[in-house]
């Protein structure tokens, strides 16, 4: 007979807002504003177990490729050196076990950064929650070997801080449309401006030639340096007639889902764009 050996492999799930999570946490974005330098973290289980909780950071911020679909960008050394809070933040605490149905509120703290110039910082909170590992005793079964698969959870949520003077703006670098799937499709090259990312919403409307709305939109933009946004209009009875529209593209810094005292604040930057439909 052999002592039970129990092999626990660990698959890890990345999750942002995914609505089935059993460990929640809230606010989905941190922000964190000189001179406080400290905001909180409300981290709940909702399991029927206890559940083992860390915090630790990464760097990274969200991208896209040359279509348009949103990536996220972990491996810019030159932008982690730059903007990154790994050596600046803190957390309290940073392990600690939740019962069922328990919460725990977490400080996440900001050292001076006396050195740095003025503007927005930032970096990643990686909450990770896994099974508590019970002692296995001296229970024997046949062949001496049984299995466990403990699945680690990883909620990966933004966390900003602003030091001084900020501002930011955008600009529109390029653009492509195209009319395909009973949708206008554009493709829109952005930079931002300034010392902070552009973090807003944009209202696309279509136009015909007598100034008739014929289609929009709205979506969240979050430009940290330069990216590509797609935008799809759904368009009426699936298609255009031919002649010649103007997009009108209006950015604003607000968002629905983030108080306006935790956004870098600009002026609404318009840009028309013209479509023509063959």
């Amino acid at each position: 007979m052999l002592n039970k050996l129990l092999l626990v492999p660990a698959i890890i799930v990345t999750m942002s807002r995914l609505s089935f999570a059993q460990i929640s946490v809230t606010p989905l974005s941190l922000y964190i504003h000189s001179p406080s330098n400290i905001a909180s973290l409300q981290v709940s289980n909702d399991y029927q177990e206890v559940r083992e909780i860390s915090i630790s950071f990464d760097f990274g911020y969200l991208s896209s490729d040359e279509d348009g679909n949103q990536v996220m960008v972990y491996d810019d050394t030159v932008a982690f050196y730059s903007y990154g809070l790994n050596d600046y933040l803190k957390a309290f605490p940073r392990k600690f076990l939740l019962t069922p149905g328990s919460s725990q509120t977490v400080r996440v703290q900001v050292r001076k950064m006396s050195r740095k110039q003025d503007g927005v910082y930032w970096n990643r909170i990686i909450v990770s929650s896994n099974e508590v590992v019970k002692h296995i005793g001296n229970s024997f079964i046949s062949g001496g070997i049984g299995t466990k698969i403990n699945y680690v959870l990883k909620h990966n949520i933004p966390v900003f801080y602003r030091k001084g003077n900020v501002n930011t703006g955008l600009e529109l670098l390029k653009y492509e449309t195209c009319v395909n799937n009973e949708k206008l499709k554009v493709l829109v090259s952005l930079a931002r401006k300034g010392n902070s990312p552009f973090n807003g919403s944009v209202n696309a409307g279509l136009f015909d030639s007598k100034h008739n709305e014929v289609a929009c939109h709205q979506q969240t933009t979050v430009v940290y340096f330069k990216r590509v946004q797609k935008i799809e209009l759904d368009l009426p009875d699936g298609d255009l007639d031919a002649g010649d529209y103007i997009l009108e593209l209006t950015y604003r810094t607000s968002r629905k889902d983030i108080p306006a005292y935790d956004l870098v604040q600009s002026d609404p930057v318009k840009y028309k764009i013209h479509v023509a439909v063959d």
